[in-house]
């Protein structure tokens, strides 16, 4: 996986942890 921003990070994490898919797709941070 190329490096990414923070937030792609993030994303890229929360994509082998559904649950944090889920958290970061309803923070308003993330949105």
């Amino acid at each position: 996986m190329p490096r990414l921003g923070p937030f792609q990070k993030r994303i890229g994490y929360s994509f082998c942890k559904p649950e944090l898919l889920k958290l970061a797709l309803t923070h308003p941070s993330v949105g």
